[in-house]
């Protein structure tokens, strides 16, 4: 099927000067040599989105201004289908709040340097129409990459931040069990006694903190009623432009087929660090996890309030998940599976944009 891209740039920023050397091909369609992409590249003041019957479409002014002319087989099209919007600041287009929530929206700025540079480096140099597609496609892969990132990278701070206490907390008590200063560390177990009372959202519990991971992960997906938990009420999502807010796995669904989405590494490996089972309907728990099991040891050896028996949460360094290449389980310490989340997520985070096809075909 073929997708549309319709690339906007402005008169300031320089871009002009970029796009001079093509404007006998602005405002008309450039396809790729397999036909899977068309491309429409147009002067941004020249659009504008506006409700037509029950649709919003975007439209090409039909001015006198020469720069906003354009081949008569661009008329206006409809927001739909596979169709991407490559904008400079998009909500300054007129009727940029119509745009439905389904329809792709890449913002590119003057201030993603050194990105930005050559971007319009690429598109000056470009020596044929396909090559322009090509250069269009890889830009449009790279922002898209980018848009998808940038919340799975403010979740990924969350995820980590949730456990960084903890981490810290039990560095300390090893510090202290290898030291053999006891009294010190009699103080800190109570201590974290205190901060582990109760539930979310008041508890800093291991258990509660894994709480908060699901609902990072799986949010409404996870069946609560089934696992007797509530969805905490203290944590917030990353939100999208309709200002809902999203878990991991909402995140990703935007970004992935089902099909994809099933054979993610990545994804599979934090859900089976996290204790996550997917079923049907969405996630149930895995209480015989690593993790879970982990936070109730955890818990009740803070509780029993004794300084013996921390060996067992220390193992020596240089297990098997040490070792290169490892599948990554729930390891049975806290600072291995620790490591293994904050891997996972960047695994999800990684992935380049394919790169622009040379082609001899001159424009």
């Amino acid at each position: 099927m073929q997708e549309t891209l319709i690339w906007t740039y402005t008169q300031k920023e320089g871009e002009p000067e970029a796009f001079e050397a093509h404007k006998a091909f602005l405002g008309c369609w450039l396809y790729s040599e397999s036909k899977d992409l068309r491309l429409l590249i147009f002067k941004q003041k020249c659009v504008e989105f506006r409700i037509e019957g029950e649709g919003v479409k975007i439209t090409f002014a039909k001015r006198d201004d020469a720069d906003c002319s354009h081949s008569p087989e661009v008329e206006e099209l409809d927001l739909e289908g596979k169709l991407v919007l490559f904008h400079h600041n998009w909500k300054s287009i007129p009727g940029s709040e119509l745009i439905p929530r389904q329809v792709i929206v890449l913002d590119y700025s003057s201030s993603d340097q050194p990105d930005y540079a050559k971007m319009l480096a690429a598109v000056r140099n470009a020596q044929s129409k396909p090559e322009l597609v090509e250069i269009a496609r890889y830009w449009r892969d790279f922002y898209r990459a980018n848009f998808r990132k940038e919340p799975l990278l403010r979740l990924k701070h969350q995820a980590l931040n949730l456990f960084a206490p903890l981490n810290f907390a039990l560095q300390q008590i090893r510090h202290l069990w290898q030291e053999k200063e006891y009294s010190q560390m009699q103080k800190l177990i109570e201590a974290l006694q205190e901060e582990w009372k109760g539930s979310p959202p008041s508890s800093r519990s291991p258990s509660s903190e894994i709480c908060r991971l699901w609902h990072l992960l799986a949010g409404r997906a996870l069946n609560w009623k089934q696992i007797e938990l509530a969805a905490p009420r203290d944590m917030y999502l990353p939100k999208d432009r309709a200002g809902k807010e999203l878990c991991l796995h909402g995140w990703i669904k935007n970004n992935f087929s089902e099909r994809a989405l099933q054979k993610l590494a990545p994804w599979k490996e934090l859900l089976q660090l996290a204790g996550l089972q997917p079923t049907k309907t969405g996630f149930t728990v895995n209480r015989a996890s690593g993790i879970v099991a982990l936070a109730t040891s955890l818990e009740n050896r803070v509780n029993s309030q004794q300084a013996e028996g921390w060996e067992d949460f220390f193992p020596p360094a240089g297990n098997e998940h040490d070792s290169p290449g490892a599948p990554v389980k729930p390891p049975p310490d806290f600072f291995a599976w620790y490591s293994a989340l904050n891997a996972a997520f960047d695994q999800l985070l990684e992935g380049k944009p394919h790169e622009p096809q040379r082609t001899g075909h001159q424009l």
